[in-house]
């Protein structure tokens, strides 16, 4: 945690706000609740109640651009991307919104996401979000803080039937505490 090295690079700390001496971009104005590696060069802040993009290197210039200030990220990992690089992600209401390189938060689930998962109680569980390729959609894990035995239901969200929620459940003995993505040429 080098903040200040003797020859300064793009490799060094950078500390959240400007008091440190090597932040121009200051301190993120919202609480995080997770991080998105959009590209090399910007990384999207999902805040408790706003997006934050960082644009730029944050000891060189770098700066916060709001995407919205309405509209926050769930806690965790509650994104996945589409090949196509669109990012979905539920909100920190539990609705579900898709958010195109450059574009807005998009709502995709005003109408159709069962009320059950907009009622998630942020406080006991969390959310991860993994893309499926075979299947072409997007699985939602609900994950509880503490004790991973405690059932809960899950869901895929089918891309092709128009955003299709479909209820699933691992059972009352084993559940998920993770999801990961496991690419591979089988």
């Amino acid at each position: 945690w080098n903040f200040t090295p003797a020859v300064p690079n793009d490799a060094m700390a950078v500390a959240g706000h400007y008091n440190y001496g090597n932040n121009t971009a200051g301190r993120c104005p919202d609480i995080i609740n997770s991080l998105v590696p959009w590209s090399t060069d910007m990384l999207l802040f999902g805040c408790a109640n706003s997006l934050q993009l960082m644009v730029g290197d944050p000891a060189q210039r770098g700066y916060f651009m709001l995407l919205s200030d309405v509209t926050g990220m769930a806690y965790g990992r509650p994104w996945c991307k589409s090949p196509e690089g669109l990012l979905y992600f539920l909100s920190n209401r539990g609705d579900l919104y898709s958010l195109a390189p450059g574009g807005i938060p998009e709502p995709l689930s005003h109408y159709k996401i069962p009320r059950r998962l907009r009622a998630l109680n942020f406080s006991s569980v969390y959310v991860q979000l993994a893309w499926d390729d075979e299947f072409d959609g997007i699985h939602v894990v609900v994950l509880p803080f503490g004790a991973g035995d405690t059932a809960q239901t899950h869901y895929f969200i089918h891309r092709p039937t128009s955003l299709s929620f479909w209820p699933m459940n691992y059972g009352s003995t084993r559940q998920p505490t993770a999801i990961m993505v496991r690419d591979g040429d089988t």
